[in-house]
């Protein structure tokens, strides 16, 4: 008699064991089924190169702009610096009284044409100032194609007659131009060029003092041999010998006291012992 085969010694697995076999296996079965499945998937496929594709179009969009940009800034260099499209078209003047717009064109010799920022303002500047009756000049650029020229011009303080003209002369004794006429209210000046002519021209500006208003009223002319022996006439064909240009605030204070007496020269080339005759 043959002995019974105790449960899952041998042959067919017992319920409990086939179910956990057929279990393992049907995950199992579905694990690789669901594999092969995505590799068949045509949009999992697409994936990879799509992605591909995307980061090359944004490589070809930067490059493109960098490109657009490198050319931009070639085409705004070339419009400032070479070309003539942003060039000087204009020159304009201002401040000229004794000169005229054209003497200080002619002296600024500003290259019609040449890129605005090509221009060397300080040359510019330098030849306008060549121009005797020029104190002080800027040049200023002034968008897109113009260039000004602002002059300030001498302030004559007297006049030097030449006949049928008249020489002017600034604060520091510098004749720097020649006019028909000369402006109302200055004195003529009778002195050589140089330290005679400047120490003349500081008396004069000294009296142009407004507290001095009243005696510079009365200046006709101012003549001096040297520096040392400045002299001037009054209306009324008084004379007054000044002396040096040292000390002319005090010299006026004496002087306008003075004036107040009959005399016809006044002489205060010593303030603090002004003699009468």
């Amino acid at each position: 008699m043959t002995p019974a085969r105790p449960p899952g010694a041998g042959g067919r697995p017992t319920g409990g064991a086939a179910q956990a076999v057929e279990g393992a296996g049907a995950d199992g079965t579905a694990g690789a089924a669901q594999v092969r499945d995505a590799s068949r998937d045509p949009v999992a496929r697409r994936q990879p190169s799509l992605a591909a594709r995307r980061a090359r179009q944004r490589g070809l969009i930067r490059l493109a702009v960098l490109v657009l940009m490198l050319v931009s800034l070639a085409v705004l260099t070339y419009l400032l610096l070479a070309s003539s499209l942003l060039g000087v078209r204009s020159v304009d003047v201002t401040g000229t009284t004794v000169l005229t717009d054209d003497q200080v064109r002619e002296a600024a010799a500003v290259p019609v044409g040449q890129p605005m920022l090509r221009l060397d303002s300080a040359a510019i500047a330098g030849r306008v100032a060549t121009l005797a009756a020029v104190a002080q000049v800027r040049v200023e650029r002034s968008w897109p194609s113009a260039v000004i020229v602002h002059v300030t011009e001498r302030v004559p303080v007297a006049f030097e007659p030449t006949g049928t003209a008249a020489r002017l002369v600034d604060g520091g004794g510098l004749f720097f131009a020649t006019v028909p006429a000369p402006p109302p209210g200055l004195p003529e000046l009778h002195a050589p060029d140089g330290a005679p002519a400047r120490a003349a021209a500081m008396v004069i500006t000294a009296l142009g003092d407004p507290a001095y208003q009243a005696l510079r009223a009365e200046l006709v002319a101012v003549s001096a041999e040297s520096p040392a022996d400045v002299r001037l006439r009054l209306r009324g064909d008084r004379t007054v010998r000044w002396g040096s240009a040292a000390d002319s605030g005090r010299k006026a204070e004496v002087l306008a006291v003075l004036l107040s007496q009959p005399g016809q020269v006044y002489d205060v080339a010593s303030p603090d012992l002004p003699t009468i005759r």
